[in-house]
């Protein structure tokens, strides 16, 4: 808005006094205020607008945040930050069908004699030797 001070104001109400005369003066002071006033109230109901859109466009960013928010796993969000490559994952893997592995072979079809110790199977072998020669 023109930044008009005092003096200025003067000027335009002498020219105005003088040009319209005192006669008109009030009725056309009249009719431009009334014209100032509907200039503010668009002016006002053009800001509310602009304001109301902002506010429903804040709202639609928190309703965006709020959805996406439902949709996140905090499972998937803690291994994501704990082990950002998988390395860890894929150990845990590892280790798992190792141990399956180890299970499956104790299991007692899978069951067989276990290896003696050397002694033991130097003893075997030398009374195996003796039975065949007798």
């Amino acid at each position: 808005m023109p930044d008009i001070g005092w003096s200025e104001m003067a000027v335009i109400a002498i020219l105005a006094l003088i040009v319209i005369g005192p006669r008109d003066l009030p009725r056309v002071m009249k009719t431009v205020g009334q014209w100032v006033r509907k200039a503010r109230s668009v002016t006002r109901e053009f800001q509310s607008s602009v304001d109301e859109m902002i506010r429903e466009a804040d709202l639609e960013d928190a309703r965006k945040a709020l959805r996406s928010a439902e949709t996140i796993d905090p499972g998937t969000l803690i291994s994501d930050t704990l082990d950002p490559t998988g390395t860890v994952a894929e150990e845990m893997r590892d280790v798992e069908r190792e141990a399956n592995g180890q299970a499956a072979a104790r299991s007692p079809a899978a069951v067989e004699k276990p290896p003696a110790s050397d002694a033991e199977a130097d003893g075997d072998a030398a009374a195996d030797v003796k039975q065949k020669s007798a």
